[in-house]
């Protein structure tokens, strides 16, 4: 049981580190375009799985 909750926290314990978070900020301010092209991609993976992928007939 500690594993997987090791396993499921692990990564934000990751990005929670202040030199992850301070890098991935300053590369993304200096280049804005990355952003519109993450926010489209997770955009886009929500509307699939709210409303695209439940209407999926195998």
């Amino acid at each position: 049981m500690k594993k997987l909750i090791t396993l499921i926290f692990e990564p934000f314990k990751f990005f929670a580190n202040r030199s992850v978070a301070e890098k991935m900020s300053i590369y993304l301010s200096k280049n804005p375009a990355l952003i519109v092209i993450i926010s489209i991609f997770v955009t886009l993976t929500i509307i699939f799985f709210k409303y695209i992928f439940p209407n999926i007939t195998w």
